[in-house]
């Protein structure tokens, strides 16, 4: 089971419903993280679930990570001036999630110029954190478009929305928060699943299968009781850096 590669022409009536989708033209592509896989030659990929991707033990794993990179590779091409933030990596290893994603976009055909590679977050809510310290760096306003999947996008939301509650202690960052919304800049949370839905509709039937097939159909329930964890988590102020 694979999914089609669209073609690299996107017509325009495309390209109206992805701006419909994710709410305006976006200033900054923003790639969240959605795990990585060792492979058999020692190298990395983004996970795909489709062979059996599971790390975290197995437990509840990061899932369908390529799809966030897919989305984003076709919003490279519908947007060609909007430059790219990769994030993260995974502080017990000191594996580059960052370095793995963008490389992922450079040989499907993404200016490695466009790229920025931000290794220093480990987790969504520290994301979001160098997201707005990038933003006032670099002066911009937005839209900035948060790009992740479809069962993470409540609890992103919630995350981002509870910033100020969960970096409480941290007063300098605090400060940048205060100086990131006083400058009105925008946010658009994009479900990577939705957007390769318009641009290929082979995969609105892909991933209606997927949901069906294992060992995604039995992760994606546990994942899915993980974030539904999370979110309670937000909501009575109990939350942990793991979520």
């Amino acid at each position: 089971m694979s999914a089609e590669t669209p073609t690299p022409e996107i017509p325009k009536n495309i390209k109206e419903s992805i701006g419909l989708l994710i709410g305006g033209r976006p200033e900054v592509l923003f790639l969240m993280s959605g795990g990585i896989k060792k492979t058999k030659d020692g190298s990395y990929k983004a996970t795909t679930v489709i062979d059996g991707d599971l790390i975290d033990g197995g437990t509840y794993g990061y899932l369908g990570g390529i799809y966030r990179a897919l989305a984003t590779e076709h919003l490279a091409k519908i947007y060609p001036d909007t430059p790219i933030v990769t994030n993260s990596s995974d502080p017990k290893t000191g594996q580059s999630h960052a370095d793995v994603y963008a490389d992922t976009l450079i040989r499907r055909g993404v200016d490695s110029d466009r790229i920025i590679r931000q290794s220093a977050s480990h987790s969504t809510r520290d994301e979001f954190k160098q997201m707005i310290n990038l933003s006032l760096e670099n002066n911009w306003k937005g839209p900035v478009a948060l790009i992740t999947n479809d069962y993470h996008l409540e609890r992103s939301v919630l995350t981002f929305a509870s910033l100020d509650n969960l970096f409480r202690e941290d007063k300098e960052f605090l400060g940048q928060l205060e100086q990131f919304w006083d400058r009105g800049t925008k946010v658009l949370f994009v479900n990577s699943e939705k957007v390769l839905d318009i641009i290929n509709p082979r995969y609105k039937k892909f991933f209606a299968e997927l949901r069906t097939t294992e060992p995604f159909a039995s992760a994606i329930e546990l994942r899915e009781l993980w974030e539904s964890n999370g979110i309670r988590a937000l909501e009575e102020d109990n939350y942990q850096k793991r979520f």
